[in-house]
């Protein structure tokens, strides 16, 4: 199977249709990812709105979303080879270009924490094991914690408080690997957009 043709099983499947929730942005709007933030970027993917390539990842990312191209965005993964790691970088990136796609206006800091959101519900939907991605991640603990409570609160049927979503920023915020966050948002139609993930390569 190709990287292209993972790319779309992963993003119309099972986990991924559960994948639901929304929290108040620092803008005063809602953020909201469900199933159709995936379809979305199916249909890009099947109208070559969005390319999916497997090269030009750096060593230390699990994938990578550009929306630079003139012609859409390119979809980076690396060969999945069933590893839920892997599949779940595919769902992370999805949600950056379902934004990209809708033109969405939102602070870089919201957008990393509803990919990373939907990223952890697709892990806990597929019962990966925190104590795994700890020890695969140690750089990312207190974030990838912060991240993995929260997911359980959707999970049960809750939501994402408001002390859960400011605790989830600012750890993304001090994190080395997203200095860019501190920044507006690139959705504002003249601004260039880049996004990475970086971890699960396991």
């Amino acid at each position: 199977m190709s990287i292209r043709e993972d790319v779309l099983q992963i993003l119309r499947g099972s986990e991924a249709s559960r994948i639901r929730f929304s929290f108040q942005s620092l803008y005063g709007t809602p953020v909201s990812v469900d199933h159709t933030t995936f379809l979305r970027v199916v249909s890009a993917i099947e109208a070559n709105r969005i390319q999916v390539r497997s090269d030009g990842i750096p060593a230390r990312s699990g994938g990578e979303y550009d929306s630079t191209p003139e012609n859409g965005g390119i979809f980076h993964a690396r060969p999945i080879r069933d590893r839920r790691s892997r599949k779940s970088v595919v769902i992370h990136e999805a949600v950056h270009a379902s934004f990209d796609l809708t033109r969405t206006t939102i602070a870089e800091v919201d957008n990393e924490a509803a990919s990373f959101l939907a990223q952890f519900l697709y892990l806990r939907f597929t019962c990966y094991q925190l104590s795994r991605l700890l020890s695969s991640n140690p750089n990312e603990a207190r974030l990838y914690e912060s991240l993995w409570r929260a997911a359980g609160s959707i999970e049960r049927g809750g939501s994402v408080s408001e002390t859960q979503m400011a605790q989830i920023r600012q750890r993304i915020r001090v994190h080395p690997n997203y200095p860019y966050v501190l920044t507006e948002g690139c959705f504002d139609g003249e601004s260039e957009c880049f996004y990475a993930v970086y971890g699960h390569n396991g």
